[in-house]
């Protein structure tokens, strides 16, 4: 049953999507476009990593609702074979994305800047 999210928390987030109410036309190229069923929100996501963790702890991996509250990644591997990943909310909205913050590499969604921004193959932008 579709509906909202709240706080999301976890070690690592690795090939994997949560999808709030968006149906991608291709299931495995969400990026690529779909549709939003309805304009549900993921309230925060945190993905913080572990002692002793050796490897990104978002990679290859999806955040897609038509509204995201803020979301503060540990690491990402911003390299994924040309394959677009990361944060997308439904365009059109009076506000659809708070914050979106990486310490590594250094990367800071800005509100007032054109979308979508991006490192490499991780994007931050609107469907």
């Amino acid at each position: 049953m579709p509906g909202n999210a709240s706080n999301f928390k976890t070690g690592t987030f690795e090939d994997s999507s949560i999808l709030l109410g968006y149906n991608p036309t291709t299931p495995a190229a969400p990026f690529a476009g779909g549709t939003f069923t309805g304009e549900f929100k993921l309230a925060s996501f945190n993905a913080v990593g572990y002692s002793g963790l050796t490897f990104p702890t978002f990679s290859n991996s999806n955040l897609i609702a038509a509204q995201i509250g803020a979301v503060a990644l540990m690491s990402v591997d911003e390299t994924n074979g040309g394959t677009a990943f990361g944060i997308a909310a439904k365009n059109g909205l009076a506000k659809n994305l708070d914050s979106v913050t990486v310490k590594t590499p250094n990367f800071s969604y800005d509100p007032k800047a054109a979308l979508p921004q991006f490192i490499q193959d991780f994007f931050v932008k609107v469907l």
